[in-house]
């Protein structure tokens, strides 16, 4: 059995336009990816590859049309390859973005938008993010 947390990615979303969108049919959906991480010793093994993919894959099924964005150090090239091979786009360089260490650093934002795969169930949408991703990796991972 698996006893041992080694990636975790969440993502915080809200509906795009505020409180008025909530009374129109057509619902955009904003994905913001905040953490996408795995242990050192476990990288390189496709770990955050399977992550995005079930993220995406779960949001494609959640929602009719969600924009999924997030923020990288601009010399993070790992990073930045990952999330380009799962169709983010950059779209955006930021100068001194962040600060941490004493030091500005640069960003880029990327984003990908996301259109549904197939129509889903009820049962389907309302499971929670959290229990899809659990019961994905821990599948995957057995």
């Amino acid at each position: 059995p698996l006893s041992k947390v080694v990636g975790v990615v969440t993502v915080r979303v809200r509906e795009e336009g505020g409180f008025w969108s909530y009374f129109s049919s057509n619902k955009k959906m904003i994905g913001y990816v905040m953490t996408v991480c795995v242990l050192s010793t476990f990288r390189r093994k496709g770990i955050a590859s399977k992550l995005l993919n079930m993220l995406t894959s779960y949001c494609r099924k959640r929602f009719e049309y969600l924009k999924l964005e997030l923020h990288c150090l601009q010399d993070n090239i790992a990073a930045i390859t990952l999330y380009k091979k799962h169709g983010f786009q950059n779209q955006l360089a930021l100068s001194e973005f962040y600060f941490f260490d004493g030091t500005h650093h640069d960003a880029y934002y990327l984003s990908q938008d996301l259109i549904p795969q197939r129509h889903t169930t009820r049962k389907e949408k309302d499971q929670t993010l959290v229990e899809y991703i659990q019961n994905r990796l821990f599948s995957c991972m057995r």
